[in-house]
């Protein structure tokens, strides 16, 4: 009996042994049969093949690695373009200006790669950043009107009072050392996010912003590897029941937000005076800027957006918004740090342009504070929000000469393009904001430098997202002064849809005087 079942067990253990033999060998066939059917595409350009099926695509992960592998590819190929199998398909890789220009503003290339947005697409289905261009062009047509200059120039009162937040945060840290303050402006700047686009009241005690955080930024993670592993037909592997419990409780958390909201708009609606207003519990709603929810809910009155729209377009803007800028702040201090002689230039226009104690800030002061926005842009230039974008055609077309057919992916590493030493000096990768001088934007060219994408489908938030970084910046360099010992050649940076560092700098802060100043 147990000679037969050892057979019985050696016989299975061959079945599955060929199958498997099998099963890799039709993987690889069907791998060559797809590249020779690709080759008169591949061609026209140097090609990294990698290994069949898998192509390159195992050397891309763990994320850390990701952008690296792609700029050695340039270093190798000698060319601004190459494609690159990754997983059974073909991507056109690019950082050449002039075809980044021609695919950015070409109606063929509207649509977001398949591939690498699928894992956003899971987690924010058919938001204005992955959805279809059909769908993008009616949901983006509607949603501009919330990004305009008289819109965020409204929302200055709550930037300001965003920023004292942040500032007395900052202040119970001074003089205890080099600590972690990447979480702490995650939490200010969620608190922002929310009432720009949901109207919540920053005073009330939420339980759920750490874990809204948490979940953002869980998601964001699981949607870049998911991007890198859908491209073997494994992207499914990162939707774990942790991924469903962090999906389910954002959506719950948002829904609750947009139905207060509701709920506050049809009573502010319902009450004959403000007075009567003012005494009901129930019905208080404060006097707000054009916020992004109540344009939401007007087009669902309207007909315009369903409950859908409303809902993950809500979770796009405030997603967005918080991961994008709230890096950002954090990158720009991590800078300043490591380069003292740029912070203190920095704090001497910022006393010039608003000598006193009390800081009565408004637009007006902003255009004069051009420092600051040098600082930005190089910081943008070297630490872009969103390192890399996808494109797809949706058309056979032919863009500088090369033949792309109907459905090629196309990938555009803005943080590779952005450190082109052709482009940006021999010393690309230094941190320098004599870069956007005047007279060296003059004579660069348009499309060397990309930090919220261009053309149509560019990112629709980037007016606020200037406007907030200067606003926060300007009180955080008034009041304190940064310092670091990570030094800035060990940094590493990782594609998590938006940059992160593999290792975050811990900053050390300094009050400059005695006692905060608070805007007004």
């Amino acid at each position: 009996m147990l000679l037969f079942e050892l057979v019985l067990g050696f016989e299975g253990f061959r079945v599955v042994f060929f199958f498997c033999i099998i099963l890799c060998l039709l993987l690889i066939c069907s791998t060559l049969l797809r590249r020779d059917r690709f080759y008169n595409v591949t061609s026209q350009l140097p090609t990294a093949k990698g290994l069949p099926f898998l192509g390159i695509a195992y050397q891309l992960t763990p994320m850390k690695k990701f952008l690296y592998v792609l700029e050695s590819y340039f270093l190798k190929f000698k060319s601004w373009s190459y494609y690159a199998w990754i997983g059974p398909q073909p991507f056109f890789v690019t950082v050449d200006i002039e075809m980044i220009k021609e695919i950015l503003t070409s109606s063929s290339f509207l649509d977001k790669s398949t591939t690498m947005y699928s894992s956003v697409n899971k987690a924010i289905p058919n938001g204005i950043i992955s959805s279809p261009v059909n769908k993008w062009k009616h949901n983006r047509k509607l949603m501009n009107s919330t990004f305009t200059h008289r819109t965020i120039t409204a929302f200055i009162p709550i930037f300001k009072r965003g920023t004292n937040i942040l500032v007395e945060e900052l202040d119970g840290f001074v003089g205890r050392g080099e600590l972690e303050v990447f979480e702490i402006i995650k939490q200010t700047f969620l608190d922002m996010a929310l009432e720009t686009t949901m109207g919540t009241d920053p005073n009330q005690t939420n339980n759920n912003h750490n874990k809204m955080i948490s979940g953002f930024n869980y998601l964001l993670k699981q949607a870049a590897t998911g991007a890198v592993l859908s491209t073997v037909k494994l992207g499914f592997l990162t939707l774990t029941p942790r991924y469903f419990r962090t999906q389910q409780f954002i959506q719950d958390h948002i829904e609750k937000l947009i139905k207060d909201k509701r709920k506050a708009n049809n009573c502010k609606g319902n009450s004959k005076t403000m007075e009567n207003q003012s005494n009901s519990d129930d019905c208080y709603t404060k006097k707000e800027a054009d916020i992004f929810i109540n344009r939401a809910l007007n087009f669902q009155d309207q007909g315009l957006f369903g409950q859908d729209d409303v809902i993950n377009e809500t979770k796009t803007i405030v997603s967005g918004s918080f991961d994008t800028v709230s890096t950002q702040i954090y990158s720009i201090l991590i800078m300043l740090a490591m380069h003292p002689n740029v912070q203190e230039k920095l704090y001497v226009e910022l006393t010039q342009v608003m000598p006193e104690n009390n800081i009565s800030l408004e637009y007006k002061h902003l255009k004069h504070c051009p420092y600051l926005d040098m600082v930005i842009k190089e910081t943008l230039r070297l630490m872009p929000s969103i390192p890399v974008i996808g494109r797809e055609a949706a058309n056979e077309i032919q863009v500088n000469g090369i033949n792309f057919p109907k459905g090629i992916q196309v990938m555009i590493p803005i943080f590779i393009l952005h450190r082109r030493k052709d482009l940006w000096g021999a010393n690309a990768n230094a941190f320098n904001p004599d870069n956007f001088l005047p007279e060296r934007m003059s004579e660069r060219r348009p499309y060397a430098y990309i930090p919220f994408s261009k053309g149509a489908r560019n990112c629709i938030g980037w007016y606020y997202a200037e406007t907030v970084l200067r606003i926060i910046l300007f009180g955080l360099i008034r009041n304190f002064k940064f310092s670091t010992s990570f030094q800035y050649e060990n940094l590493v940076f990782s594609n998590h849809i938006s940059l992160r560092y593999v290792e975050e700098p811990k900053l050390q802060i300094y009050r400059r005087n005695h006692a905060i100043e608070k805007m007004n």
